[in-house]
């Protein structure tokens, strides 16, 4: 009697390890493709930024020094000015 109670526990425990077991998989399987989404999305934004930070370097390449820096300048004042238009 106490041996088939044993078994009926070790049954129970089986069954719902491979609960958890399968729930769990199903959530990471989730999880998963939901990193793999930003990490895809991350990567063409690097790709993206490297591309624009080089183009940048070419055209600044021939410019004196002062011109560049006016220009980062502008580009600050403007990008202010854009932020302060968001929050509103």
């Amino acid at each position: 009697m106490e041996n088939k109670n044993l078994n009926d526990d070790n049954d129970l425990v089986d069954r719902n390890a491979k609960r958890m077991k399968e729930s769990s998989s199903k959530n990471l399987s989730v999880k998963k493709h939901q990193s793999q989404v930003h990490l895809a999305f991350i990567g063409a934004v690097g790709i993206v930024l490297g591309v624009f930070v080089d183009s940048i370097l070419k055209l600044t390449n021939n410019l004196s020094t002062w011109v560049v820096i006016v220009i980062g300048l502008i580009l600050m004042i403007a990008t202010g000015l854009l932020l302060q238009n968001l929050s509103r």
